[in-house]
């Protein structure tokens, strides 16, 4: 006896039952795309959230705290929406299609701390030389400083103190460095203007009394300004002058036979001279 070849119905129809209900285990929406435009930001700073999802019958987004963000249903499929944070924020996306299953996708967006303020600060003087007795202008000026300083090898200079921009006028009795100081936290920054001041004679003469004869030995005074080293010298003799005796001092030396004696300052290259000229007896 044969068997019907309709008897293998059954199998086939529930062959076929088991693969509709397999594939109705995907899910009926999809999010696509969530993203954000900067995965961290400043405090402040604009970014843009986006997204794409496809069979979505609910949709919900969430950001700071778990607030829902109201999305509307026409951006539903595809939208963005632009934000500012103060804090570092979890944002959800929650969708769910016909089959009632719920897709979630999460994007963290980073608040950083702001960049620091770069510290900034000039200093200049002018002009650069100067004679004795003349002035010079300071100017400096600073940028997100918290703390300025200026000082030269006397300490803080009268006038500048707590001024993070100024501008002195100033005269220098020597060589004189300028020093600034700017700081703020942790950071410091240094800058220096230096002036060079010529030297000056302010007085110089002759200490002996009477007239002088070629061969006699005669004291000098003198006072300066500004110089560094300095010599006093005849046709005859020549003397270096002590460094500390080059601003105020005295010293004896023997006159030639032209009665010429001439002290001359020195400031690395700037010079300065005089000359007495002695009476000589013969």
């Amino acid at each position: 006896m044969r068997r019907s070849k309709f008897t293998l119905l059954p199998a086939l129809l529930g062959i076929l039952l088991a693969c509709s209900t397999e594939s109705n285990d995907d899910p009926s929406a999809s999010i696509l795309r969530f993203e954000s435009s900067a995965s961290q930001v400043q405090a402040g700073e604009t970014f843009t959230l986006s997204w794409a999802t496809s069979g979505a019958i609910s949709f919900e987004l969430t950001g700071q705290d778990d607030t829902a963000i109201e999305v509307d249903e026409s951006a539903w499929e595809e939208g963005s929406l632009d934000f500012t944070l103060e804090q570092t924020t979890t944002f959800v996306l929650a969708i769910s299609g016909s089959d009632g299953k719920e897709i979630t996708r999460d994007l963290v967006v980073e608040v950083g701390d702001p960049p620091a303020e770069e510290l900034a600060a000039t200093l200049r003087v002018q002009p650069a030389k100067i004679a004795f007795g003349e002035q010079v202008v300071l100017t400096w000026t600073t940028q997100n400083a918290i703390q300025v300083l200026l000082s030269d090898e006397d300490g803080i200079i009268p006038g500048s103190e707590g001024s993070a921009n100024g501008e002195l006028t100033l005269e220098p009795t020597k060589n004189t460095v300028y020093t600034l100081v700017a700081s703020a936290g942790d950071e410091e920054i240094t800058r220096t203007a230096t002036v060079e001041v010529g030297p000056a004679i302010l007085e110089f003469e002759v200490v002996t009394e009477g007239g002088f004869n070629p061969g006699d030995v005669v004291e000098f005074r003198w006072k300066t300004g500004a110089g560094l080293e300095a010599t006093l010298s005849t046709s005859e003799d020549s003397l270096e002058i002590p460094e500390g005796e080059v601003a105020e001092g005295s010293a004896s030396i023997e006159i030639g036979g032209n009665g010429k004696v001439t002290l001359e300052v020195r400031n690395g290259d700037l010079v300065t001279t005089q000359t007495l000229n002695l009476p000589l007896l013969s």
